[in-house]
């Protein structure tokens, strides 16, 4: 007679299923930050970026631009016999050299400060007012990189009744490249800097001389050089 073997078979491993539970968990939780939270943190870093560089450059124009132009005359208005303004003059030479100046300056000023860091609160993610200044703060360095631009530039507008507002200010862009953790981005930064304001009264004179202001449309050099 033959002798019927049994064969016991073994229960499937139970020891790989917690290991590949968290593993899925864990992809699937790096998808979801990459996808979700990563966006919202850079776009978060970039703000805190513009606003720290928009800072640096209009501390840098006032404190060592601005003081050299006191005493001079950056704007001319011609009038006529009845005291009414035809035309506007500026002294283009002058402003050419101011331009100049302003770039040398921001130029200096970004080497100096090199690479520096702001602190964005992790409570910010949730988009909530009250949470805004919550949890742990997430480093962001910034580094100054690329080409800083300066221009120069003048503007119109209405301030009251027969009144008009005169603005000569300097438009300057650098670049500032975001880096935290696991990520990296690049964003331009730009800020205007009053450098005159005239209130002219009567109506906006028809005639600007000397016009379109000095230089190229922007003035630019890269930083370090």
């Amino acid at each position: 007679m033959f002798r019927r073997r049994f064969v016991r078979r073994r229960p499937p491993r139970r020891g790989l299923f917690w290991p590949l539970l968290f593993l899925a968990a864990a992809v699937f939780a790096f998808a979801f930050v990459e996808r979700s939270v990563v966006p919202t943190v850079v776009t978060l870093a970039e703000s805190e970026a513009s606003g720290a560089a928009n800072r640096l450059i209009v501390d840098t124009v006032r404190n060592e631009v601005l003081p050299l132009l006191q005493g001079k005359d950056l704007v001319e208005f011609v009038t006529s016999a009845s005291g009414e303004i035809v035309f506007v003059r500026v002294n283009s030479a002058y402003l050419g050299e101011v331009e100049a100046i302003s770039l040398r300056a921001l130029q200096e000023g970004l080497a100096r400060v090199g690479e520096f860091k702001v602190y964005v609160p992790l409570g910010q993610l949730v988009g909530s007012r009250i949470l805004a200044a919550s949890g742990p703060k997430l480093p962001v360095t910034l580094i100054p990189a690329g080409v800083v631009s300066t221009k120069i530039a003048d503007s119109f507008e209405v301030a009251g009744i027969n009144q008009t507002k005169y603005t000569l200010f300097l438009t300057a862009k650098v670049s500032i490249k975001v880096v935290i953790p696991l990520v990296s981005s690049s964003t331009v930064v730009s800020a205007e800097v009053p450098l005159a304001t005239v209130l002219i009264p009567g109506k906006v004179p028809d005639t600007y001389l000397s016009l379109p202001l000095p230089a190229s449309p922007w003035s630019s050099q890269e930083l370090g050089k």
